[in-house]
């Protein structure tokens, strides 16, 4: 019973998350992928925490994030050199030992704008992991500006690189990689979020 309950409130919450959306970044989708991807049931890599037949529950038909969910769930996260606001490259390999949610998002996105105080509160009263959020398609005076209108102060934010967006095959964001010590993705999120549902995912990623 315990269980069920466990699933139905994933499975609201989820829903609650997609109703509000993602935003399309520059990179179009493959239609022929997309009607591939409708006829794939969820298949995990070996080290994944989270079970198939809950994430088949909770997803249900979204072909989208049932591709990205067995391209990438159980298996190493690709390694990714992003830069930090002050110019320093970062490598993805750099936060092994750490659990790691990796936040792909963009300042032009009103869905992702309206997640920055969950993910600040999240940052601040929550340990399991720490967010990080990488910017797409922007420069750095973007992302300060955003910072600062925003009043930002917990919040970690890189600069995307020019692969970024196909090593991690993002077609939409906010899009959020749930990445544990050992640099296996555990999860994917994506639309907007509440603090409460990267508290449930956090508590089953790591």
């Amino acid at each position: 019973m315990k269980k069920k309950y466990s699933v139905l409130m994933l499975a609201i919450l989820i829903i609650t998350s997609l109703l509000m959306g993602c935003v399309p970044t520059n990179k179009s989708v493959d239609n022929d992928d997309n009607k591939e991807a409708q006829n794939l049931s969820v298949s995990l890599g070996k080290y994944a925490k989270i079970d198939e037949k809950e994430i088949e529950d909770v997803y249900g038909d979204d072909a989208e994030l049932i591709n990205l969910i067995n391209q990438f769930v159980g298996y190493k996260a690709p390694n990714l050199t992003i830069t930090d606001l002050d110019g320093n490259e970062v490598n993805i390999s750099d936060f092994k030992g750490e659990n790691v949610i990796l936040e792909f998002m963009g300042t032009w996105c009103p869905v992702c704008e309206e997640s920055v105080s969950n993910i600040e509160d999240y940052n601040e009263n929550y340990e399991k992991a720490k967010i990080i959020s990488v910017s797409l398609n922007e420069e750095v005076e973007d992302v300060e500006k955003f910072i600062e209108e925003k009043n930002i102060k917990n919040i970690d934010y890189y600069l995307a690189n020019e692969n970024v967006e196909d090593v991690y095959s993002i077609r939409f964001v906010p899009l959020l990689f749930f990445i544990d010590k050992e640099q296996i993705v555990q999860f994917i999120m994506a639309g907007d979020i509440s603090s409460d549902m990267l508290q449930v995912y956090s508590d089953k990623a790591f």
